[in-house]
């Protein structure tokens, strides 16, 4: 049994509790047009997940159009995911539903923070 469709979890975003395993992290292509990718992020951002997700919206980017990075359900952020949503952010990249925590992290000030 495959993933869904615009569904990413790599091998190393798995953690083992009793027979589970249970994602750390989860990238979805929530939608897409010429003009604008969105990408749902959810989960801990921390470890070699951080890497996992890069790549992922790097292949976006790729493409070409505007990417929304949809972050409400984003957990938890260590210091390489608050770098990657900064260096994202610099490239243009917007974040959606950031909570105030989160925003507080990457550096966003209030005006920032209400956009995101």
């Amino acid at each position: 049994m495959g993933m869904p469709h615009g569904l990413w979890c790599s091998p190393c975003s798995l953690v083992l509790r009793g027979n589970w395993y249970l994602a750390v992290v989860r990238v979805t292509r929530v939608s897409s047009s010429q003009e604008v990718i969105t990408l749902r992020v959810e989960g801990r951002m921390m470890g070699p997940e951080v890497a996992e997700v890069r790549r992922f919206c790097e292949e976006s980017l790729a493409e070409g159009p505007r990417i929304i990075l949809d972050v409400e359900n984003v957990s938890f952020a260590d210091r390489e995911g608050v770098a990657l949503f900064q260096d994202l952010i610099n490239r243009q990249v917007v974040l959606g539903n950031c909570s105030p925590f989160l925003a507080w992290q990457i550096g966003l000030d209030q005006n920032e923070a209400s956009s995101c």
